[in-house]
């Protein structure tokens, strides 16, 4: 299992504090803040010192998100992240933009923390349903992964096993084992001591993990 970690701080000098305390047992998970904030370049920084996925989600019209993500990939980014929301012609244009760059996309379903009640009153379906039907769209668009919550892992595995299925499974160390039982492949942590955490809990302490270069 891969694992990437956020970064945090307004400026590039936080971010590299960060980096380096992540050292080389994991990738880099960037977010809006940094992506807007400090700017993209930030990504073609990190990537001297490994893998970069970029977390912030693109949406809007399929001109819009392949043109952001053209850039994005050309900075360096491993990893990009498309909403499902912005429809299959939109996850089509990202992979197209990326294509040859060793970048790859992500597609994004449903926000962390959005229970079966929420995910009711605003799709009209049940999570497991819209799961199904986005990551559906996400494969057939050609998308190379879907990045979802635990309790989606199932769902994404039956109704596109291609797909990577990369998990933000939050600072809680019960999420993380439930994450690689249910077949996590990459997991995203949110902090650097939530690094520690997990390799102390996984037996990896003093072990560097191998990491996803761009390919």
């Amino acid at each position: 299992m891969d694992i990437y970690v956020r970064l945090s701080g307004g400026s590039a000098e936080e971010a590299f504090g960060s980096a380096r305390a992540v050292g080389a047992d994991a990738g880099f998970a960037v977010d809006d803040d940094l992506v807007t904030g400090v700017g993209p370049a930030i990504v073609s920084a990190l990537d001297e010192l490994g893998p970069v996925f970029v977390a912030a989600v693109v949406s809007g019209s399929p001109v819009i998100v392949g043109a952001t993500l053209a850039r994005i990939s050309r900075f360096g980014a491993t990893w990009v992240t498309v909403a499902a929301s912005a429809g299959s012609e939109a996850v089509g244009a990202a992979v197209a933009a990326v294509a040859g760059t060793g970048c790859r996309v992500a597609v994004h379903t449903i926000p962390v923390g959005l229970d079966e009640a929420a995910v009711g009153s605003l799709a009209g379906s049940t999570r497991g349903r819209l799961v199904s039907r986005l990551a559906t769209v996400a494969a057939a668009a050609g998308a190379a992964a879907v990045v979802c919550a635990v309790p989606d892992i199932g769902v994404v595995a039956q109704v596109a096993p291609g797909l990577v299925r990369i998990v933000d499974a939050g600072a809680d160390p019960d999420g993380w084992r439930e994450a690689s039982r249910r077949g996590a492949e990459v997991l995203v942590l949110p902090n650097p001591a939530s690094l520690r955490a997990f390799l102390a809990d996984s037996g990896m302490v003093g072990k560097t993990r191998s990491r996803t270069r761009r390919r």
